[in-house]
């Protein structure tokens, strides 16, 4: 794939508006205002979930090309290290891409610990959740529509072969982020606005105002007098947007 040292427009062949994109360690995903899912860049893992036809042996792509097997209107794609998880409007998630890390939460059984899954592989395991979003990194995450925050894969808490839901007396999520290199950190955010983050923490990327690493949820500190809306990652840092608080708010 070539190098671009200024934006390029997009040609590719499309029926609907682009309504959102998104970025991972070496691929890219668009999704269009008629939920059709399209991929590109790095496919060496199947991270492109682009099936076991001709782009099974395809290393990169360099167009955005349609993934055909999903079925749902996929709402939101979160591209990772080297995997992909999409979601749809049905609330299933299919995740492509390697497994090495337990990055799709298939458990120990026989079949689970398969490397790399080129077509998207419905999480089944997750349908008893009514998922509202993803994240994919070195590891995966999910929030539900009750504001659990699910984990699973290799992380600084260890290995989750499958999801494990993180439970903090009286914390509910909106907001996770996980970063995209193999050892992630992440960064979530509660109804309240408050930021809790974990990983290694080299750079200080936890914004704890160390450099040790934090195996569980931790909320920032200094971040306790703003409420949060959102976050954002880099490979080693964070980026927050919120609003000062009073003291009688919190």
């Amino acid at each position: 794939m070539p190098c671009f040292f200024g934006p390029q427009r997009l040609n590719f062949e499309a029926s609907h508006p682009v309504a959102q994109v998104e970025c991972g360690d070496l691929t890219s995903a668009l999704i269009t205002a008629a939920g059709q899912l399209y991929t590109f860049g790095d496919n060496s893992q199947g991270q492109l979930g682009l099936g076991n036809g001709i782009f099974r042996t395809q290393l990169t792509v360099d167009r955005p090309t349609r993934v055909q097997d999903i079925f749902d209107q996929v709402t939101q794609v979160s591209c990772g290290h080297r995997h992909s998880l999409a979601l749809t409007n049905q609330g299933r998630i299919f995740g492509f891409g390697s497994n090495r890390r337990h990055e799709m939460g298939l458990g120990e059984g026989p079949g689970a610990t398969e490397n790399n899954f080129f077509a998207p592989l419905e999480l089944e395991h997750l349908n008893i959740h009514n998922i509202v979003k993803c994240s994919a990194g070195g590891f995966s995450a999910a929030l539900t529509d009750l504001n659990q925050l699910i984990v699973w894969g290799t992380g600084q808490f260890g290995v989750f072969s499958t999801p494990q839901k993180v439970c903090m007396d009286g914390v509910l999520f909106h907001e996770i982020q996980i970063s995209k290199q193999e050892s992630s950190f992440a960064v979530a955010v509660d109804l309240k606005g408050a930021v809790y983050s974990w990983g290694p923490n080299f750079d200080g990327q936890l914004g704890q105002g160390d450099f040790n690493t934090r195996t569980l949820p931790t909320q920032v500190s200094r971040l306790k007098r703003k409420q949060i809306k959102t976050c954002a990652l880099g490979d080693r840092f964070a980026i927050a947007i919120g609003k000062d608080v009073s003291l009688a708010d919190l």
